[in-house]
């Protein structure tokens, strides 16, 4: 069975030894797996051009990038990232290049991909609508299931043209599943179609195999300074979590560190925070 080893490259915060590393309202994981190098979404832009030569990871030898959903703070480096990397396959969904809106305090703001760097790339794009195992035992799950509430923090996130938006459906959102021999691991950006819902989603797909690991942001914190959320939907989460998960819950990014805490209050150390530049090896 091939190795597995995840780095955080961009994160919202870093541990304080590792203070020299950037940190941005963003997420992107360097997954070593076997020999291949995937990266996975960008961050936001400025974190990842500082924290990859820090952290002793090149551009040249990424073998394909996936984007887990269309947000800037998920695709905005990948513009740099391609132009140090000329040959990378880039998985995402059909629509993650749609026009994306985030509601703020101050009224409604663009929150999608650069349409120009889509464009340029768009040869690159591999878009798929269907679970896809891009390296044995390593898959990309089109879609969560719709059995648990979503986050309420994603009621603020909307797509369409201006002037005729609508709630965003998060049909640009993507998760990955890895199966180990002791069971599966399941990687995600934002989880905007709730954390819940993708563990369940890969259960569905793998059935009488446990959920060893969980790994990403679970977005139970708004960009609104007026939102918070609601405690009982994080206990909700956390009780989930914790029956269907076996081992270790990675978190961090638009989790935020008070759902994080209140998770480790629910969860206990059962739930740790996945800051940039640590390493785990699965």
């Amino acid at each position: 069975m091939r190795a597995l080893r995840i780095q955080a490259i961009v994160d919202n915060y870093s541990r304080p030894a590792e203070d020299k590393l950037a940190t941005e309202a963003g997420l992107s994981y360097w997954i070593e797996y076997g020999e291949e190098n995937f990266l996975f979404d960008t961050g936001d832009g400025e974190a990842i051009q500082k924290n990859m030569p820090i952290l002793k990871r090149n551009r040249e030898s990424i073998d394909s990038i996936i984007l887990s959903h269309g947000h800037y703070d998920h695709t905005g480096g990948l513009g740099w990232v391609l132009c140090g990397n000329k040959e990378a396959e880039i998985f995402a969904k059909t629509t993650v290049a749609n026009t994306l809106w985030s509601e703020r305090i101050t009224g409604f703001a663009l929150a999608g991909m650069n349409e120009q760097v889509a464009l340029e790339a768009a040869d690159r794009f591999h878009y798929f609508e269907e679970v896809l195992e891009i390296a044995p035992d390593f898959f990309l799950i089109p879609k969560a299931s719709d059995r648990y509430p979503r986050p309420e923090s994603s009621k603020f996130l909307w797509e369409g043209n201006e002037g005729e938006l609508q709630p965003d459906s998060f049909d640009h959102e993507c998760f990955i599943v890895v199966r180990r021999e002791a069971g599966l691991i399941v990687i995600t950006g934002c989880s905007h179609q709730g954390v819940t819902n993708m563990v369940d989603q890969a259960m569905i797909l793998f059935p009488d195999e446990p959920v060893l690991h969980v790994l990403g942001g679970f977005h139970l914190q708004g960009r609104k300074p007026d939102f918070h959320e609601k405690e009982e939907t994080i206990d909700a989460v956390g009780e989930y979590l914790k029956a269907q998960v076996a081992r270790t819950i990675y978190t961090g990014h638009c989790t935020g560190l008070p759902a994080f805490e209140r998770l480790q209050e629910k969860v206990g150390d059962q739930v740790q925070y996945f800051y940039a530049g640590d390493i785990l090896e699965l």
